[in-house]
């Protein structure tokens, strides 16, 4: 029989199990936070494999409670030399509350002709977004929260400092310089500026990588409209323009192919093109929101979502896109060429030890 999960006073056990589920859910998006060894797991690890674990710094999944039901996060900072902290992140109060005002945000964005079903599983995919967000920001988040606390540890340390000079020299009848000791406020004000440049930072990162969807949409959706174009002199062509995975196919988009004039073959070419851009930045849901026509105004009101782009701006975006794949691929190339070392370098260690 199995035991009965204990649900928090004000949380019913149906959110309880969907903060659960989103958390699982979003584990699922990313899959670099793998199992942690932790506890009795290391019963079985030799020392040569303990040390290098142990000055790892990590954020991994761990599993609590009950037959391993809740999964949590573990984390590890490392400082210069040796492990500075390890603990246990519980995130279920977090995605509780990102349900909470998911659910306040989705009430009052969408229009009232959604089902209360439907609305549960906009807010529940909401929610899902800001855990993702949580997870990204995680590690590095929680690192300046350190950096900085010890920091103000000791500016803190250095005021108290001060009020014990003023004060001795106070009682001795000295003349106290006026002002105070700024370097908690120095501190304060550098952890506000470091805050907002990675905030900023991850909002670059977010953009970055729906550039990088933005490619590999257009690299699916190109060939399917150079299909099109071959298929379009046949009688029923229009059939086959939404089959499988390409059922998202646009009408607007599709009448302009109808429509193209096809004299000139290099032009074609860059229409296509065109359509694919477009075609790819709906999927990605590239949306600009500022300095648009009135034309795409109406085209958004009559549910047509266009980008709003130009073909030139889309194809920036398309270079950019490439760009950070390419800086991305150099980058995991290279981290397994250094894991690759770390693991040879552990090697040896273990041969000097044995």
């Amino acid at each position: 029989m199995e035991e009965a999960v204990q649900v928090p006073e004000g949380i019913s056990v149906e959110d309880g199990a969907l903060a659960i589920e989103i958390f699982l859910k979003a584990l699922t998006f990313r899959p670099q936070i793998q199992q942690k060894t932790f506890g009795q797991d290391f019963a079985g690890v030799s020392i040569q494999q303990i040390i290098p674990e142990m000055l790892e710094p990590r954020v991994m999944v761990l599993h609590m409670g009950p037959a391993g039901k809740f999964p949590c996060l573990f984390f590890r900072f490392v400082g210069a030399e040796s492990p500075v902290i390890e603990a246990i992140f519980y995130p279920y109060e977090a995605i509780l509350f990102f349900l909470s005002q998911a659910r306040s945000y989705i009430q009052w964005a969408t229009p009232p002709s959604l089902t209360d079903e439907e609305k549960e599983s906009l807010a529940r995919d909401e929610a899902l977004q800001m855990t993702l967000i949580m997870l990204d920001s995680f590690y590095r988040r929680f690192e300046l929260t350190m950096d900085s606390f010890t920091s103000e540890v000791f500016a803190h340390w250095r005021l108290q400092q001060t009020e014990k000079i003023v004060h001795y020299k106070a009682e001795r009848g000295e003349k106290i310089p006026p002002g105070r000791n700024p370097v908690l406020g120095m501190a304060l004000k550098n952890y506000t500026k470091e805050l907002t440049q990675f905030w900023k930072y991850l909002d670059r990162a977010y953009g970055g990588g729906q550039k990088v969807r933005f490619v590999a949409e257009y690299d699916d959706v190109y060939p399917h409209w150079k299909r099109l174009h071959r298929m379009s002199s046949e009688d029923g062509w229009r059939e086959y323009a939404k089959a499988g995975r390409f059922q998202d196919t646009p009408d607007d988009l599709l009448e302009k192919l109808d429509n193209m004039d096809r004299s000139d073959q290099g032009a074609v070419e860059v229409k296509l093109s065109d359509l694919a851009l477009e075609h790819a930045g709906r999927r990605a849901r590239l949306v600009n929101r500022s300095g648009i026509s009135r034309s795409v105004i109406r085209q958004r009101k009559a549910g047509i979502r266009v980008t709003g782009y130009t073909r030139a701006q889309l194809y920036n975006y398309l270079k950019e896109g490439r760009n950070i794949l390419q800086q991305m691929n150099q980058a995991e190339t290279m981290a397994t060429a250094n894991q690759a070392l770390a693991e040879s370098g552990l090697e040896e260690l273990k041969k000097t030890l044995d």
